[in-house]
């Protein structure tokens, strides 16, 4: 897999500008016009598989074998020839113009795809770029990242579906072990994006968006019981007692059904928690307010009501406290409060 460069050109500067979709259906664009005639799913698969594997030059021969396997070596190199025909008719001589160094490449023994953001935009490239500088970004915790946390909601933008979403080729097996490993190489990728993000607006008291990311991991894996753990506990913080009950059982049925076994005793420990209303639950009205200004510090105002059990704030004020390195708390408590002495430094 090739990494891309993302360089981009001045908006006033661009001209023709193509957009190859991978993440979900297969989808060429110029100039915002989807892009017809590209004649065959051999010929969007070649296009698919230069772009994902860009920056390199690819023998003929391989490309042959990769798509046109079952054939016999005359008519593969023959297939071949006709795709990369239909390719440089399609978008390459709109874009040569351009440019004195076209984006693909194509010589007697050898086709190279170049991802040159100055004109063409590969969704696959910018989700890439943008979960490699999560990944080498210096700081404690990536869903408490505040820059990193804006790229990974870029990069969920950014997925619209599985990888080549509808385009299987039976008869090129090579091809379609290819499409498989990197369809389920992103959808990793966007399940660790929602798992950090869930985390992120769960720690910061945003309950709604949390849920938001914990039901897409769900509908990318019904049966994904750390999801499930994390939606029964933010309902159960959001005070939905009997719908994070009903979650559990949701999660129980889904692992029997689909992988035939029982929840992990973790899942069991949640539940039972909650069934006892021993997880602490804050009304929105008294629910901390948690605004994080860079990675390491987060600053907590807080304005609890004249009725408010403040044990009980207290703990739910430790335990959001509690997922950051470092906090900077501003209260406003009613006069003789006692504050416990772990939040009083």
């Amino acid at each position: 897999m090739t990494r891309h460069r993302n360089t981009r050109m001045p908006i006033g500067q661009r001209t023709t500008r193509l957009e190859i979709h991978l993440l979900g259906s297969f989808q060429v664009t110029l100039d915002g016009e989807p892009l017809d005639g590209i004649r065959s799913d051999k010929t969007r698969a070649l296009l698919a598989y230069l772009v994902v594997e860009s920056g390199r030059a690819h023998n003929r021969g391989a490309l042959s074998a990769l798509l046109w396997g079952e054939s016999s070596e005359t008519a593969a190199r023959a297939s071949l020839r006709s795709s990369l025909s239909n390719l440089r008719q399609r978008l390459i001589r709109q874009l040569a113009a351009e440019d004195d160094s076209p984006i693909l490449d194509i010589t007697r023994h050898s086709v190279r795809f170049d991802v040159d953001s100055n004109v063409c935009q590969v969704d696959v490239a910018e989700f890439d770029a943008l979960m490699d500088a999560c990944h080498t970004h210096s700081h404690q915790a990536l869903a408490h990242c505040p820059t990193c946390i804006a790229r990974l909601e870029q990069a969920v933008g950014l997925y619209q579906g599985d990888f080549l979403s509808g385009l299987t080729l039976a008869d090129s097996p090579a091809f379609d072990e290819w499409r498989v490993i990197q369809q389920e190489r992103y959808h990793q990728q966007m399940l660790i994006a929602l798992e950090a993000l869930a985390a992120h607006y769960t720690a910061i008291g945003n309950l709604t968006k949390a849920q938001r990311y914990i039901r897409q991991q769900l509908a990318l894996e019904p049966w994904r019981e750390e999801a499930h753990r994390q939606l029964m506990h933010v309902l159960a913080r959001d005070g939905q007692r009997s719908a994070a009950l009903a979650q559990y059982e949701t999660c129980r049925r889904l692992l029997a059904d689909e992988l035939g076994v029982e929840p992990a005793l973790e899942t069991e420990a949640l539940y039972e928690e909650i069934r006892a209303s021993e997880l602490a639950t804050t009304p929105p009205a008294e629910r901390p307010a948690l605004r994080q200004t860079d990675e390491s510090v987060v600053w907590i105002s807080l304005r609890p009501s004249a009725n408010t059990d403040l044990d009980r704030f207290f703990d739910v004020l430790s335990g959001a406290l509690g997922e950051f390195g470092d906090a900077k708390l501003h209260a406003f408590l009613p006069t003789g409060a006692q504050v416990p002495a772990s939040l009083a430094s």
